[in-house]
């Protein structure tokens, strides 16, 4: 725990003055070595916004305190971790987020799973036109190393598709030490383009044409699809992901690196525009890398 104490003593400064919001990634795991169960120090530490009900915690199984990393930061892991600090949502102004938990159960009718649908379905998109998702893992990725794990495989099967059908805008997400930022996907295609990308090229967006029935919205949703911001390059021991997938980008990126670091702003301006802007740390000796980019929102109501 000394290094939980130390690292809220390093960044006091800046949530002692800002709203701090979590989302439980596998170094909080931290299975308890005399009761088992895992996440304490996360549940115990912090007490987030719009808890569903206390936590809901069950012990792991032995094999995974007898691996290269105990039960510390297991990079796959299925255990049972519901409620709690595990997934919420709260409002930002005309933003409505979403907090996911990339290691609690996400397969179809799950209580988070059913959750998340519920809100979906009830979300008035004319008063909050955004909506963002905070996760963990991440469902597409161009760097090596946490690219094929068994539990983010199995969320992005349960729950890419209310991605989706739903019109989340953005997915923030870590894991990787890296930064990615993807065009709009669905499904592993490219989609139709709301962003223009103040750094590199323009791209054209498309006005929403309004549905006349549930399947049809569903249908222009499907024509467009989220953006996946991989934002990992905040600074870590481990330092940097090594290699990248492949030497060419997908065809679903549109910035990577893997040699700098730093920190990312997202101001929504309003109901249909949104500046994203990545920011190197001004200390990095490395090359200079930044992103800027403004965001169409085509599923406002």
């Amino acid at each position: 725990q000394s290094q939980w104490d130390s690292w809220f003593t390093l960044i006091e400064p800046l949530i002692s003055q800002t709203p701090f919001i979590v989302a439980a990634g596998n170094h909080e795991v931290e299975c308890d070595l005399h009761t088992h169960l895992p996440f304490i120090p996360y549940e115990t530490r912090f007490y987030m916004p719009n808890r569903i009900q206390n936590a809901i915690l069950n012990k792991v199984e032995d094999k995974y305190f007898h691996t290269k990393w105990g039960c510390a930061s297991p990079s796959e892991f299925i255990g049972s971790y519901d409620y709690g600090n595990a997934y919420y949502t709260f409002t930002y102004g005309i933003t409505k987020v979403f907090v996911l938990s990339s290691y609690s159960d996400t397969s179809k009718h799950s209580n988070q799973y059913t959750w998340f649908e519920s809100e979906l379905k009830s979300l008035n998109r004319k008063k909050f036109p955004w909506v963002v998702v905070l996760m963990h893992t991440q469902f597409y990725t161009t760097f090596k190393g946490h690219d094929d794990e068994m539990q983010t495989n199995l969320m992005r099967e349960s729950m890419e598709p209310l991605f989706v059908d739903y019109g989340v805008n953005l997915v923030f997400s870590g894991h990787d030490h890296a930064y990615m930022r993807s065009k709009n996907v669905a499904f592993g295609k490219v989609v139709s383009s709301t962003c223009d990308d103040a750094t590199t090229a323009t791209t054209s967006t498309t006005d929403v044409t309004a549905a006349v029935d549930e399947e049809s919205e569903k249908h222009h949703k499907r024509q467009h699809g989220p953006i996946y911001i991989i934002v990992g390059e905040g600074g870590n021991r481990e330092q940097h992901v090594k290699h990248y997938l492949h030497h060419i980008p997908e065809e679903w990126v549109e910035v990577r690196d893997k040699t700098v670091y730093g920190f990312g702003t997202l101001e929504v301006v309003n109901e249909t525009s949104a500046h994203w802007k990545w920011i190197m740390d001004e200390n990095d000796e490395g090359y200079s890398f930044t992103d800027d980019a403004w965001i169409s929102n085509h599923f406002r109501g």
